[in-house]
C-alpha cells in the first residue's frame, strides 16, 4: 500500500513536470517580438518556480520507494547491565590514560615498573569486562575507591618529587606512598583474580571430573 500511494506521488511529480515544460518551451521559443526578450524570460522563470514542487514530488517519491524497498535494520537489544559495564569500562580507559601520564611525570625506575604493572593488570580488567559484561558488580570498590585512590597517591608523588623538595615529613610521606605502592599491586592482581573466580572453579571442577573419570577407566581396564 505504501509503495503504491509512493507511486502516484510520482506520476503526479512527472505529470506537473511534463505540463510545466511544455508551458515553458512554448514561452521560450515564443518569438521575442511578441512579448519583447525580458518578458519572454521572466515567464519562462515563472514556468519553472511553478514546476519546481513536481521536481520535488518526483524525488520525494523516489526516496521514499528505496527506502520501503531496503529491509529494517534490527535494532540492537541493549540492556541496563551492559550499559553500566560500558560506563565503568570508559572510567577505566580514562584511569588509565591518567597512570600512564603519571608514569612520565615521575623519575623513580622502581615506580615506574610498578606503575606499569598497574597498566597491565588494568587493561586486562577492562578486557575481561568487555567481553563479560555481567561482572561489572564486582568493580564497585575497585572503581570507587583503590583506583582513584592510586591516582591521587602518585599524583602527589609525581608532584612532590618534581618540586625536589627534601623535607623529612616530605620525603616520609613519599616513601610511604612507595610501600603503599606493593599493596596497591596486590589489590589489582586480587581484583583481576576475583573475576576470574568463576572461571577457574569451572575449570578446577571439569579437570577433577577429567581425572575421576581416568581413574575410573584405569581401575576398569585392570580390573579386566
Amino acid at each position: 500500500m505504501g509503495k503504491k500511494k509512493y507511486r502516484v506521488a510520482r506520476g503526479i511529480g512527472i505529470g506537473w513536470v511534463v505540463f510545466f515544460g511544455v508551458i515553458f518551451l512554448d514561452v521560450f521559443f515564443r518569438p521575442a517580438e511578441d512579448a519583447g526578450f525580458g518578458g519572454v524570460l521572466m515567464e519562462a522563470v515563472v514556468v519553472l518556480v511553478f514546476a519546481l514542487p513536481g521536481v520535488w514530488a518526483i524525488f520525494w517519491a523516489r526516496r521514499k520507494m528505496k527506502a520501503a524497498a531496503s529491509p529494517p535494520v534490527a535494532m540492537p537489544t541493549i540492556s541496563l547491565g551492559d550499559d553500566f559495564a560500558q560506563s565503568l569500562i570508559n572510567q577505566g580507559r580514562g584511569y588509565i590514560d591518567k597512570l600512564i601520564e603519571l608514569n612520565g611525570h615521575i623519575a623513580n625506575e622502581k615506580i615506574n615498573g610498578q606503575i606499569m604493572h598497574l597498566i597491565t593488570v588494568s587493561r586486562q580488567i577492562f578486557d575481561f569486562l568487555t567481553k563479560h559484561p555481567a561482572h561489572a558488580r564486582k568493580l564497585g570498590t575497585f572503581m570507587d575507591y583503590y583506583f582513584p585512590t592510586t591516582l591521587k597517591f602518585l599524583e602527589n608523588y609525581a608532584y612532590f618529587d618534581n618540586k625536589n623538595i627534601k623535607g623529612e615529613n616530605l620525603q616520609t610521606a613519599l616513601a610511604k606512598i612507595t610501600e603503599s605502592l606493593n599493596g596497591i599491586e596486590s589489590a589489582f592482581e586480587h581484583q583481576l583474580e576475583s573475576l576470574y573466580s568463576d572461571t577457574v572453579l569451572d575449570l578446577k571442577t571439569d579437570i577433577a571430573v577429567l581425572q575421576n573419570t581416568m581413574e575410573r577407566e584405569s581401575i576398569n581396564r585392570d580390573k579386566n
